[in-house]
C-alpha cells in the first residue's frame, strides 16, 4: 500500500518555524521551496501573492489546494479596517 504523499510551501514570516516544525512531523507531508504553484497546503504570513482564482479544490489526484488566508478577508484582518467595521 503506498500512502498518498501531501505537499506543503511555507514562507516567511510570522510563526513560519512553529507552522515548518509542525509540518515535518507529519510523515504523509514533503517541504517544497517557496514559492511553488505545486502545493496541498501554503502558509505565508500575508495573502500577498495568493491567486485565489487558481486554486484547486478538487481532491481527484491529490490536486486539493488550501492556504491559511481568507479571499477579501482585510475588512477583519486589518486593524484598521476591524476597526472602522466595529
Amino acid at each position: 500500500m503506498t500512502s498518498t504523499k501531501y505537499k506543503y510551501i511555507i514562507g516567511y514570516g510570522n510563526n513560519s518555524t512553529i507552522v515548518e516544525r509542525v509540518m515535518k512531523s507529519r510523515t504523509n507531508w514533503v517541504s517544497l521551496p517557496y514559492p511553488s504553484p505545486s502545493f496541498n497546503f501554503r502558509w505565508s504570513a500575508t495573502s500577498n501573492g495568493i491567486n485565489f482564482e487558481k486554486l484547486t479544490f478538487k481532491e481527484a489526484n491529490n490536486n486539493k489546494q488550501i492556504v491559511n488566508h481568507f479571499e477579501y478577508h482585510k475588512a477583519l484582518s486589518c486593524k484598521s479596517q476591524l476597526f472602522m467595521n466595529l
